[in-house]
């Protein structure tokens, strides 16, 4: 899992036609989901959790959550979400089931749905890469 502290960039505009966790009908193959909507305050941590809960820990590989730094001076800096999150599971199957059950579990403090579609980057080594091209970048 990864939680690395950048700039939000357009990774946010990463979900494909996001939609409702009901609507989800992913494309045949999907296995990363991009959740949006999320609140500010959650936390790489609270995620994890929360797919504890759902009983699909064992059924993911990857869940990363970028993150901005504030602040005038580095013993200041906060962390914030950016709103959005990516989850890679380990089957098609496994998409379809945390896509319906997730979203509905990381709902947003301010009341807006989170939104649940497939991310540009599918599978594990295609995330890892943009991961790293992310960290190498810094």
């Amino acid at each position: 899992t990864g939680d690395y502290a950048h700039g939000c960039g357009d990774r946010g505009q990463d979900a494909q036609d996001p939609k409702s966790p009901e609507d989800a009908g992913l494309p045949m193959g999907t296995t990363t989901l991009a959740f949006r909507n999320i609140a500010k305050s959650e936390t790489i941590e609270g995620i994890l959790e929360v797919i504890s809960v759902a009983g699909l820990s064992s059924s993911c590989d990857f869940a990363f959550l970028p993150v901005k730094m504030y602040g005038k001076a580095k013993q200041q800096w906060n962390r914030q979400n950016c709103g959005f999150a990516f989850v890679n599971f380990l089957t098609p199957e496994d998409a379809e089931r945390g896509a319906t059950e997730l979203a509905p579990l990381l709902a947003s403090s301010k009341g807006k749905e989170v939104t649940v579609g497939p991310s540009r980057a599918q599978g594990l080594a295609e995330n890892l890469q943009e991961f790293y091209e992310i960290v190498a970048a810094r």
